[in-house]
């Protein structure tokens, strides 16, 4: 958790409402961003780490060396573990293994670990972290699909998708626990500042796309072009892209040869204002790749506006095609483009919004993810009847 990102902040979460039930959570890592513990603060969530980060090479190349530090972080008398992102399972696994402990482990699994079992993700990597992850695959994955398999007692994950990439890699069942938002942040009509009003000026249209980060897996360049594609069809409209990463500088050389500059701007929003340009646009345009969750998508719904979705991946299970969204294929520009023109000039825009809200509050809100994972919790512990298969 040594930077602020959507898996980390999945971490903290599920942390701080396991903590404000009562539950004693302790938080390992190599090291945390200092703003996850500015958060924590007056909570009775404890912070362990190692001290340090690794670079990107060295941990790739160092899974072995860096999963044993996190297991002596972890504290003997521990009850339960609840495992996130790699290497935790294989961190669980050399705890167990070290000192004998029969513990029951949970493991909360986002997706498998992308760079050993996504070849999709890793072509779209740079070719000398390519090799890396390569390398880092060939030593360590069967590591990991060992631990998985003997180590932990419990698999949830946050979609049928990513549910069935576990079943793919690692051969064994789980159990899908959605992710959530909070729908007294993320809500239609909020109060939003001038100065945010102000970017729709001249415009007909406001797109909004929270990828988050500027990769290759976010689908940013395709956007680009569906930009492209809306202008040329007379459509007036501003698009935001929300986010940083290695692509950045490619997508503005893009903009600038496309003459596309008036119309694409790319912005880092600061997480308080996330919720006013959710609820301020018109459209919200998230047809990432493979994505597991996609919890955009579903803040999108919160806020009342209907969002352009991938026709694969966890948005296309929180998001229903026609009713509170549009399903696209996300290799095609022109499908992007159709499935946000087809938005634009709906009617019933507005009550599009409202059901996608309404199906917000019904199956993803914190509540009923908690109450979820602490009975899944218990069970594991074999203190709310059998275990779960």
């Amino acid at each position: 958790m040594y930077y602020m990102g959507g898996a980390e902040r999945v971490v903290y979460i599920f942390a701080e409402k396991l903590s404000q039930r009562g539950h004693s959570v302790e938080i390992v890592s190599l090291k945390f961003d200092n703003a996850w513990k500015e958060m924590a603060k007056g909570s009775r969530i404890v912070f362990k780490e190692a001290g340090y980060a690794p670079s990107r090479a060295s941990f790739f190349m160092g899974i072995e060396l860096f999963s044993r530090k996190l297991s002596e972080l972890i504290n003997k008398d521990t009850e339960i573990f609840f495992a996130h992102n790699f290497p935790a399972t294989l961190a669980v696994a050399k705890f167990r293994q070290n000192i004998k402990s029969d513990t029951p482990a949970v493991w909360y699994c986002e997706e498998p670990f992308r760079f050993y079992y996504d070849q999709e993700f890793l072509q779209t990597t740079f070719p000398h972290y390519r090799l890396v992850f390569t390398l880092s695959r060939l030593l360590y994955s069967r590591h990991d699909k060992i631990a998985v398999r003997n180590y932990i007692d419990l698999i949830l994950t946050n979609s049928k998708f990513t549910l069935e990439r576990v079943k793919e890699v690692y051969g064994v069942p789980g159990r899908v626990v959605y992710l959530a938002t909070d729908p007294q942040r993320f809500k239609p009509n909020v109060i939003v500042p001038d100065r945010i009003r102000m970017v729709k000026e001249g415009v007909d249209w406001l797109l909004f796309a929270p990828v988050s980060r500027l990769t290759f897996p976010k689908n940013v360049i395709r956007l680009v072009y569906v930009a492209k594609k809306l202008v040329e069809s007379g459509y007036r409209f501003k698009m935001i892209i929300t986010g940083k990463g290695y692509l950045e500088g490619r997508l503005r050389k893009i903009v600038q040869r496309l003459g596309l500059a008036k119309c694409i701007v790319f912005d880092h929003i600061p997480e308080d204002e996330l919720p006013y340009f959710y609820a301020f646009s018109d459209v919200v345009v998230y047809p990432s790749l493979n994505e597991p969750f996609g919890l955009a998508a579903v803040e999108a719904m919160a806020s009342g506006t209907a969002p352009v979705v991938a026709n694969t991946g966890g948005p296309s299970e929180t998001v229903i095609d026609g009713v509170t969204g549009i399903h696209v294929n996300p290799y095609d520009i022109s499908s992007i483009s159709k499935g946000i023109t087809t938005l634009l000039c709906r009617k019933d825009l507005k009550e599009m919004g409202q059901q996608g809200r309404k199906r917000v509050l019904v199956n993803f809100t914190w509540e009923r993810t908690i109450n979820e994972c602490e009975r899944y919790l218990q069970m594991a512990a074999g203190l709310g009847g059998k275990q779960c298969e």
